[in-house]
């Protein structure tokens, strides 16, 4: 018995672990339009900074359907820095609805209706989907 505890302690030990840190609700930090962009790309930085070495995806959401839908140059500029860092970038829905109460054709449909905007903000179509 412990002969087999020991092989099985030395098996996990033998496989490396990966971690991959997830960033949401870029650029924005959230859902709010009127922002200090500035102080935004200033947090950008500093945590860009920090994740230098680490494999980290930023979630991005266009925000509401008010919002400008990533076309502010301030705001596409902040993605770039994600991009000029190495780091991926995925779609987190269009809105942001809460997945424990919106139905799953409409949660969906959001995700899909964020690609155009990402991909007009970041110049390239995006490789991950909704982070749930």
């Amino acid at each position: 018995m412990k002969l087999a505890l020991l092989l099985f302690a030395l098996t996990i030990s033998a496989h490396p672990r990966q971690i991959v840190l997830t960033i949401d609700d870029l650029p924005r930090g959230g859902d709010v339009n009127n922002a200090d962009k500035q102080a935004i790309r200033a947090m950008t930085a500093k945590l860009l900074n920090a994740l230098k070495g680490t494999h980290a995806i930023g979630f991005v959401n266009p925000g509401s359907e008010k919002s400008q839908q990533l076309g502010e140059p301030e705001l596409q500029h902040i993605l770039q820095m994600w991009r000029r860092a190495g780091l991926e970038l995925g779609n987190h829905t269009h809105t942001h609805p809460n997945i424990n109460k919106t139905p799953l054709a409409q949660y969906t449909a959001d995700i899909t209706a964020a690609e155009p905007a990402l991909t007009k903000a970041i110049g390239a179509k995006q490789i991950g989907r909704a982070h749930v």
